[in-house]
């Protein structure tokens, strides 16, 4: 199976999930046209595993989604400590960081909100 760069992690989830492999498990190799080649197991259903790679990208994408939500919340955490008042611009933001993925599902579409000056 011939697998491009930007979507091997996807397919490599995808495979794990229908052998019942780990991923260290599955073979990686390079083509000429530097594109990723992979082995897999015998035992996995080809079908099987191009169904469940849509899955693996979404359940990928948003939590990568998720770490870049977290690491924004975390750099305004002093803004809530005990000796602190935040303003109520601060609070706003911090909870549209949150509700975030409850409109958004990956780093590819998502909008931020603006950080209060």
């Amino acid at each position: 199976m011939i697998v491009t760069k930007q979507n091997h992690r996807y397919i490599t989830t995808a495979i794990a999930t229908v052998s019942n492999t780990s991923e260290y498990e599955i073979a990686w190799g390079a083509d000429t046209e530097e594109n990723l080649v992979i082995t897999y197991p015998e035992n996995v259903d080809v079908s099987a595993v191009e169904a469940e790679v849509a899955n693996a990208k979404a359940t990928i994408d948003l939590t990568e989604l998720r770490k870049q939500r977290d690491k924004l919340i975390a750099e305004t955490d002093w803004w809530v400590l005990p000796d602190r008042t935040p303003s109520d611009e601060q609070l706003a933001y911090r909870q549209a960081l949150r509700d975030i993925t409850e409109t958004y599902t990956s780093l590819d579409d998502v909008v931020w909100p603006t950080p209060p000056s």
